[in-house]
């Protein structure tokens, strides 16, 4: 059972209008999705950027940082949340352009933390049954956001540490009605 409110160290809130327990899909709020997260995000990290990760045990970034989501709509609505400092988003982003993440300009790095949650996204839609859309990624920057998409539940959550600077990222669901 996933309590109510502030889930684990991220930020990302749960509605505390949303149910407790998601019996639609039972199997995605089990240790083994937290795993199958964890092996999507070391797959898309090592493999598509060179990228070493490791598990953290919380999300408590000491600066600005960018938040991306992305939706997959379908019988059953999800959302992929990735948060990271801004540091960090131009290091991913050097490695996927090539280049010193400190050449490039805000654009490039929002693109590029955008185009790291849509993978992460396809990963996630390519997993669940039936027709599904995927979103555009949305991408904001601040300080001590709160995340919160109405309605939804954490089905699995990745704390990770790249480059000496931690990042986190949330599956919500949010049941068919």
């Amino acid at each position: 059972m996933i309590p109510s409110g502030l889930l684990g160290s991220s930020g990302v809130t749960q509605d505390p209008g949303s149910p407790a327990d998601v019996l639609l899909v039972p199997e995605l709020l089990s240790d083994p999705a937290a795993a199958d997260l964890a092996s999507a995000v070391i797959d898309t990290w090592e493999g598509m950027f060179g990228l070493s990760v490791s598990e953290h045990d919380e999300y408590a970034p000491d600066e600005s940082e960018l938040t991306a989501i992305v939706h997959i709509s379908g019988d059953i609505e999800w959302a992929v949340v990735l948060r990271l400092p801004v540091s960090l988003a131009r290091v991913v982003a050097g490695a996927m352009f090539d280049c010193e993440g400190s050449d490039l300009g805000a654009e490039e790095v929002t693109d590029a933390v955008g185009e790291v949650a849509n993978v992460i996204g396809g990963v996630v839609k390519g997993r669940v049954a039936g027709h599904t859309t995927l979103s555009l990624p949305s991408v904001t920057e601040g300080r001590e956001l709160r995340v919160a998409v109405p309605g939804t539940t954490v089905a699995a959550e990745y704390i990770g540490r790249c480059e000496h600077a931690p990042f986190s990222i949330s599956i919500l669901i949010r049941p068919a009605k």
